[in-house]
């Protein structure tokens, strides 16, 4: 019995050995039995371990190939890579001139260079306008340096009738004509009013409303205290004026010169804004006016009502007109007792108003 089972073990064994044999030299194809041996199940274990293992090395090896720099990177490891803060060059401090840092102890420099020049410590100065301070300080030494920086910057000394503008603050008391300001040639005064024979010395003298009743008082108060006042020549239009210019000029041989330093051109009179006046005491004459008792009254007097001498030797510089005692200018009682403490001139005091009243 031994041997028979022994024989039938030799003969499975060779039957074995035969399959496996043919499935080799067929190519691996499948079995014809549906159920794989044991020897085909432990075959197809290893292959699948052998393949897992192989795609597990691969995707290892993948991973290292990423992380390693010394690889070429792809796009995402270089997107990534652009996305991280790169590492900065150490900045050196930039070299500054010599002479922004000598001296100074606030490294940071100012926004304008500080005023150097002489009238820097004036208030109003303004640094382009140094050298005509310097030269006009120079021309005018009795001036104070707060009135040669004013009178600059107002633009008082260049050459009259040049780079002139047209009069500010129209139709108010401070009404702005002079060499460097003009009124045009239809300007004329709102509220005009002729004076009553009983304060004039000519047939007709007008003025402006409010120039008006302050010279009414100022022609009673002078007669209370024993003096004469009358208005010789009020308002003037722009024709008016041209008229007597050219009369002028004629008369004096065509010497421009000459006529400008007692009467102005047409548009850049006071006579046409209807707030100045000249006058005549009791001599009756304009040309005498300043030697008489009247006239030493309103020196002292006329401000009190508004008014101001506006053309004397003392201001001559600006105006640019000879003496005339007996033209007087309507500024207001305010204005008129400001111009005479401070000591300035009506030409001055209306430029600041300028900004005054434009604001």
């Amino acid at each position: 019995m031994k041997k028979l089972l022994s024989l039938i073990s030799l003969a499975a064994a060779a039957v074995l050995f035969a399959v496996t044999v043919f499935t080799a030299c067929s190519g691996g194809g499948e079995t014809p039995s549906s159920a794989a041996s044991p020897s085909d199940e432990t075959a197809s274990v290893t292959s699948s371990e052998t393949t897992s293992a192989q795609s597990e090395a691969s995707s290892e090896a993948s991973s290292e190939a990423m992380s390693d720099p010394s690889s070429e990177p792809s796009s995402e490891a270089s997107s990534e890579t652009e996305s991280k803060p790169e590492s900065k060059p150490e900045s050196k401090p930039e070299s500054k001139p010599a002479s922004s840092e000598a001296g100074s102890s606030d490294p940071t420099p100012s926004s304008e260079p500080a005023p150097t020049g002489d009238y820097a410590s004036v208030a109003g100065y303004v640094a382009e306008n140094d050298a005509r301070y310097n030269a006009y300080g120079k021309k005018h030494k009795d001036l104070s340096d707060e009135r040669v920086v004013a009178i600059v910057n107002f633009g008082y000394d260049g050459e009259f009738y040049t780079n002139v503008l047209p009069s500010p603050n129209k139709q108010t008391k401070y009404v702005l004509v002079n060499k460097f300001y003009y009124l045009d040639r239809d300007y004329v005064p709102d509220d005009l009013v002729a004076l009553p024979s009983a304060y004039k010395h000519a047939s007709n003298v007008s003025l402006q409303r409010e120039a008006y009743d302050a010279f009414i008082i100022l022609c009673d108060a002078a007669k209370k205290a024993g003096y004469t006042i009358l208005g010789q020549s009020g308002y003037r239009s722009y024709e008016t004026q041209e008229k007597l210019y050219n009369k002028y000029l004629k008369n004096e041989g065509g010497n421009v010169a000459a006529v400008d330093s007692y009467s102005a051109r047409p548009g850049h009179s006071e006579h046409q804004t209807g707030l100045a006046i000249d006058v005549v005491g009791e001599t009756g004459s304009m040309g005498k006016y300043g030697k008489s008792k009247s006239y030493k009254w309103a020196v002292e007097n006329v401000w009190k009502y508004g008014f101001i001498i506006h053309y004397t030797t003392a201001n001559e510089y600006i105006t640019g007109y000879e003496t005339e005692e007996w033209h007087f200018r309507f500024v207001g009682k305010e204005a008129a007792a400001e111009i005479h403490s401070r000591g300035i001139t009506v030409d001055e005091y209306l430029a600041e108003q300028i900004n005054k009243l434009s604001s």
